[in-house]
């Protein structure tokens, strides 16, 4: 009797203890779903499309890690601005448009629209545009902007699009930035972040308040950052300065460990007519600035670049194509501490459209005397200079720095910029790359009428890109 008794307590007492540690744990919430809308009520109870709110204050009081904010469709004349608490690893909190890119923030050049300086968040398929300084400004870390796009950053001040400044571990994936700005996407003293997928169209910079040279502009930009990728890109904008860059600006500051990876450069500093894009020999007015560019210095109006005086070492640009630059398709200038930056299937084709003459003249794709600075060239792929390698292998996607077997076109984003931009990076790309294929022969496949096909190796095979009367659609974006 003796040793059932025990037996019995020695069977319960572990239940009871695990029943114990049940009922004392803390309650975890249910994710919730809030909605939030142009013609909302804060009174409401935001639970519903019918109940939503009317004010992104009322939603940052309440949202939780692991809610959902749902933007109905509309302009918003408010700013994104989460100020109530972060999300965390497992439950980040999402905001996210109703239907893809039917939501509209509008800074109406007085505030930054989105303005994330919280961490672990995902911002999906919204647009924003007019911003005071920057459109997007992403001073918080571990956050994802996915199917999003921007427009029109204060053309006075030193602005850009997509800022992510003094920040970590973000994720900015199929993204339009266009229009009025310093810079269309620019990482700034970040690390570990990825810029992915993103089409830039920088168009015009006024620079009043913003004495630096004039008149300047690029495309995508890892600026005194260290370790940070960008992948499947494309710069667009008629640039004066460079389309695609990593730069370290100073002997005190370092660019180590970027990556450029399967990123497409086109039409650095030309018209997208194949005229060169000239500027005034003064800048806009009134402004106390009187700096001038001059462009016949290099590593100006440059399909890719690497530069500066810093700490410049470890970089990577990789499957790498420009196409039209009126300078060089890809230029490097080291003055500092730099070493193991490689260069790996690079294609370079139809640059130096306007190249001055003490460095390198017209046609050059690059200039031989700065090849030194590349600690290693693998595969590239130079027009009418050295077209033995194999090239920029650009039908698949990259994503976080490796090569994987996802088509990469259509372009992800085909869509959005149809529509808000009014053009085809799908036809607009396929055409440039039927040119190069007619010239080189490539083995490995490109796209066609957005599939993947391989190219024949005799001929070039008269498509549906050649008989597109233009790139453009009419679109709404700009």
């Amino acid at each position: 009797m003796a040793v059932s008794k025990l037996l019995v307590i020695y069977l319960v007492t572990p239940l009871l203890f695990v029943l114990s540690l049940l009922y004392c744990a803390p309650a975890v919430a249910l994710a919730a779903t809030y909605y939030l809308g142009p013609n909302g009520q804060d009174t409401n109870s935001g639970l519903s499309a019918e109940a939503a709110w009317a004010n992104f204050g009322q939603a940052w009081a309440s949202l939780q890690p692991g809610d959902t904010l749902i933007l109905l469709d509309g302009t918003y004349h408010q700013p994104l601005e989460p100020n109530g608490r972060n999300g965390t690893a497992e439950a980040p909190i999402t905001i996210r448009a109703q239907h893809d890119g039917q939501v509209t923030i509008d800074g109406q050049g007085i505030d930054i629209p989105v303005h994330l300086y919280r961490d672990h968040y995902v911002i999906e398929g919204i647009v924003a545009r007019n911003g005071n300084h920057a459109v997007y400004f992403i001073s918080g870390s571990h956050n994802v902007l996915r199917r999003v796009s921007g427009y029109d950053a204060n053309p006075d001040d030193n602005s850009d699009v997509f800022a992510i400044f003094d920040s970590h571990n973000n994720l900015l994936e199929d993204c339009i930035a266009a229009g009025t700005g310093r810079k269309m996407v620019m990482i700034y003293r970040g690390s570990h972040n990825t810029v992915r997928r993103c089409f830039a169209d920088w168009r015009r910079w006024d620079g009043r308040y913003w004495c630096d040279d004039w008149p300047w502009g690029d495309n995508l930009q890892i600026y005194n950052s260290d370790y940070n990728i960008i992948e499947n890109s494309i710069g667009y904008g008629s640039v004066p300065v460079w389309s695609i860059a990593v730069q370290a600006n100073a002997p005190d500051v370092s660019a180590i460990g970027n990556q450029v990876l399967g990123s497409i450069s086109i039409d650095a500093g030309m018209n997208h007519d194949g005229s060169v894009k000239t500027w005034p020999r003064s800048r806009p007015t009134p402004t106390a600035c009187t700096q001038l560019r001059d462009f016949q210095w290099p590593s100006q109006r440059a399909g890719f670049a690497l530069f500066g005086d810093g700490v410049i070492r470890d970089n990577l640009f990789r499957d790498i194509f420009a196409w039209g630059s009126a300078g060089l398709g890809l230029t490097v200038i080291l003055d500092g501490d730099h070493a193991n930056n490689v260069a790996d299937h690079v294609t370079l084709f139809n640059n130096g459209l306007d190249n001055p003459a003490g460095w390198g003249g017209i046609g050059a794709e690059l200039r031989p005397e700065e090849n030194y600075l590349w600690d290693e060239q693998h595969e590239v792929w130079v027009e009418e200079w050295d077209e033995r390698g194999e090239g920029a292998r650009l039908d698949k996607r990259y994503v976080d720095g490796l090569l994987t077997d996802e088509p990469l076109w259509p372009w992800p984003m085909e869509e959005r910029v149809r529509a808000e931009l009014g053009l085809s990076p799908t036809v607009l790309v396929g055409s440039l790359f039927g040119q190069w294929e007619a010239q080189a022969k490539p083995l490995h496949p490109f796209i066609r009428d957005g599939k993947l096909v391989r190219p024949l190796a005799n001929r070039c095979i008269v498509s549906d890109f050649d008989k597109v009367d233009t790139l453009y659609y009419d679109g709404p974006g700009l």
